[in-house]
């Protein structure tokens, strides 16, 4: 198992990664997971930051980790308890769940990065070092559950985040319609439902200025 070598920082870390320069996020190297572009060394090599199944975080340099020189953080094995949970969970929803929060936050180049990094959402330290202390933190989802913010406006952290379904996502969505009747306020989708009648149907008189009164009184064509 080869150690990283020459990973004093020589320059600044930077998450600019530069034209051309091949985009290693997420990918594994042997125990390695990369996670962050970390800027030339003093020979103009990119490095990238790393976290090894152990949960040790180690900066080295991307021809190393290509060429499989660089396979671990070389202290691993000191920490099998660590890396024999890691390997359990490697293949699991759970473990792709945390590598997304940590993707759409971190990875320019992630399809969603403008709504989440790209608009300054961030995964708090404890949580991006380690997966472990991740699943300490949130325990294991239920069936179909996603990851939520409490606070939309707020990152990822223990404070702010909670297991939930699709549903109860969708009504924490910034985008989300909420409607107030008789002292009753709701998202447009729950009052659809209790209408009986499509969330379309109420977007329908939202966006064409219906007043809260004919919303919610005028019939519906059946």
């Amino acid at each position: 198992m080869n150690e990283p070598s020459n990973l004093s920082a020589h320059q600044k870390p930077t998450n600019e990664l530069p034209p051309k320069a091949k985009n290693h996020f997420g990918k594994r190297f042997g125990f390695l997971t990369a996670k962050e572009y970390a800027g030339k060394d003093k020979n103009g090599k990119a490095r990238w930051t790393c976290i090894c199944d152990c949960g040790t975080e180690v900066v080295a340099p991307a021809n190393g980790l290509v060429t499989k020189y660089i396979t671990s953080c070389g202290v691993c094995s000191k920490k099998a308890n660590g890396l024999k949970r890691r390997k359990q969970h490697r293949n699991t929803p759970l473990y792709r769940k945390y590598w997304s929060m940590i993707d759409r936050c971190q990875n320019k180049s992630s399809k969603v990065w403008d709504w989440y990094g790209g608009r300054g959402i961030t995964v708090c330290d404890r949580w991006r070092k380690s997966f472990d202390d991740f699943v300490e933190d949130m325990g294991v989802p239920g069936p179909r559950m996603t990851i939520e913010r409490i606070d939309n406006n707020k990152g990822y952290s223990p404070e702010n985040c909670r297991w939930a379904t699709m549903q109860e996502q969708q009504r924490n969505r910034r985008d989300t319609v909420f409607l107030t009747f008789n002292n009753q306020t709701k998202c447009l989708a729950d009052w659809a439902k209790e209408l009986n009648v499509t969330p379309q149907a109420l977007s329908y008189r939202v966006r064409n200025g219906y007043s809260t009164e004919d919303i919610f009184t005028k019939p519906f064509r059946r």
